[in-house]
């Protein structure tokens, strides 16, 4: 049996850090600067979605916008955090991981970078107008 200093020597330090920037990430998206820059924009743009199949152009668009904005909120708090953070090697190595990863801060992930993702989001968030409590990314918050 691997003793613990063995293990922790046998851990790839580009996992490590990748590991860090997760945290990081999740430290991020729970912040109220964030939940409120995202409650914004989804706001002003869900109305936009319908419930259809097919899907509009704009939605495209308002995707595009939507991931744009997230990325560099995310990356400029990164880099805050990690001067080097580059966001081209984060995805790099987000795509290169052996297995699927699992749980809410992937989920959330997900909806910054896949556009079914998103809508679902976007229509989440329509509804939820109509109620006093909205879901954003799988957070409360209370109108």
């Amino acid at each position: 049996m691997a003793s613990s200093s063995e293990d922790v020597e046998s851990i790839d330090p580009s996992f490590i850090i990748f590991d860090q920037c997760i945290g990081c990430i999740e430290e991020i998206i729970m912040s109220e600067e964030f939940l409120k820059t995202q409650h914004h924009f989804l706001t002003k743009h869900c109305t936009v979605f319908d419930d259809m199949e097919e899907n509009k152009l704009i939605y495209m668009d308002i995707f595009q916008d939507y991931a744009q904005l997230v990325e560099t909120f995310l990356e400029q708090k990164l880099r805050e955090m990690f001067p080097l953070f580059s966001m081209e090697e984060f995805v790099k190595e987000l795509k290169s991981q052996p297995v699927q990863l699992e749980g809410e801060i992937f989920d959330i992930l997900r909806e910054f970078t896949d556009f079914l993702s998103f809508k679902a989001m976007m229509l989440d968030y329509k509804t939820g107008q109509n109620s006093d409590v909205l879901l954003l990314s799988g957070f409360k918050i209370l109108k």
